[in-house]
């Protein structure tokens, strides 16, 4: 998904503010609709591996240095996708299956912990 929706912008030239700021917006719209399917197709926000990605977007807008109007935008696209999501039903598993879908959900749920901490740590700081 990620190499999908940055691949837009290898092909914007950075030195144009105004084709940059297009690009991101249309890299961040496809990221919360490709994460809203998944979301959607895997349980809902309430059973879905997926939803930790849903609340770093917001962090990486800020990590990127995204004007605070964009940061609000991609939150309330997040709040939308979680709201809209949760009462998806979940689908019936086998003991095999929920034993995956337990794993597949730490793992997301870690690496998203890892990744935030990592935003927080590496954004720039004013001295």
């Amino acid at each position: 998904m990620t190499l999908a929706t940055t691949g837009i912008l290898a092909f914007v030239n950075p030195s144009s503010q105004t084709h940059w700021a297009i690009a991101m917006l249309i890299t961040f719209g496809a990221d919360l609709a490709c994460l809203w399917i998944l979301i959607a197709t895997t349980g809902g926000s309430f059973n879905s591996p997926f939803r930790p990605v849903l609340f770093l977007l917001p962090s990486i807008a800020i990590f990127l240095q995204e004007p605070a109007s964009r940061v609000l935008t991609y939150l309330a696209g997040s709040l939308a996708i979680f709201t809209f999501t949760f009462k998806v039903p979940l689908p019936s598993m086998d003991a095999r299956d929920r034993s995956r879908y337990r794993v597949a959900n730490s793992l997301v749920s870690i690496a998203c912990l890892v990744l935030a901490v990592y935003i927080g740590l590496a954004a720039p700081r004013k001295p």
